[in-house]
């Protein structure tokens, strides 16, 4: 090999060799470092979103809640109103 025989070219060729097994390290390490990175922001994203769908479902059980409310007030009204027709009714065939 050419390296082989003269020793300038071999030196440069091991500092070639050295720079690029440098840079590889180089490479792996930003590597992990971006892994992480996205890692920690996918997980605080995700708790972003699980607190959010916490908060709607909590609003959905309210919303629930006063519908139910809602729903027992009117049936209330309703059969004080037959009530109210059963009486006048009764009223008007008594006269």
């Amino acid at each position: 090999m050419l390296a082989g025989k003269n020793s300038d070219l071999n030196e440069t060729a091991e500092t070639l060799y050295q720079l690029n097994a440098e840079e590889d390290i180089r490479l792996q390490c930003q590597a992990r470092e971006d892994y992480y990175m996205f890692k920690t922001m996918t997980e605080n994203k995700m708790a972003q979103l699980e607190a959010s769908l916490a908060d709607k479902d909590a609003t959905i059980a309210d919303q629930k809640q006063a519908l139910a409310d809602k729903d027992q007030a009117l049936a209330e009204s309703l059969s004080d109103i037959k009530k109210l027709h059963e009486e006048i009714r009764l009223l008007k065939s008594a006269q």
